[in-house]
């Protein structure tokens, strides 16, 4: 009895997968516009951080894409509430304005901007609003919303027919022991 609990906490722990995030600035605090980046570690699949720049508010970050996984897309949507359009660079590396320059953009709001240039392979890059203009009248803040995709590039691993027997005599194992 005590062995199959044992055997199902073991596949259960081997099938648990970290999530990709959803960072909302609303939520989990203001993004600073230099210095003291947060590093977000991102997963699998869609990968978003939102928040809301303005004149003095840049909201820059860091991220990184973990071995075994590689950088698909990268876009920054924006909505036509905010009034300020957003510039900025991809850079490698986590320090703002150092490392390796990838992509720069100018995002008008409101529109969605796919970065043309994306690292893709496994390695810590940060986001930088480098500035931010007047593009419409008015002097309210823009809404942004980032999406990043990440995939695995680690090779599913075919089980094994040692462990495909294992199993299954753990199992004839713990049925025995039952009866």
């Amino acid at each position: 009895m005590h062995l199959s609990r044992f055997a199902f906490a073991l596949l259960a722990a081997g099938s648990a997968m970290a999530a990709p995030i959803s960072y909302l600035e609303s939520v989990g605090g203001d993004l600073p516009t230099i210095g003291g980046l947060p590093v977000f570690t991102f997963d699998v699949g869609s990968n978003t951080v939102s928040g809301v720049a303005g004149f003095t508010d840049f909201d820059s970050f860091a991220f990184v894409i973990p071995v075994g996984m590689s950088l698909d897309s990268a876009s920054i949507a924006t909505t036509a509430a905010g009034s300020y359009r957003l510039k900025g660079s991809l850079r490698t590396g986590s320090s703002v304005s150092l490392g390796t320059l990838l992509a720069n953009w100018d995002a008008i709001p409101p529109g969605t901007l796919i970065l043309s240039s994306t690292p893709s392979g496994p390695g810590t890059y940060h986001i930088w609003h480098s500035e931010n203009t007047t593009s419409l009248a008015g002097t309210n803040p823009t809404n942004y919303t980032w999406t990043f995709a990440v995939s695995s590039t680690a090779a599913v691993p075919e089980p094994t027919i040692a462990g495909m027997t294992a199993a299954g005599l753990l199992g004839l194992f713990a049925l025995r022991r039952r009866r």
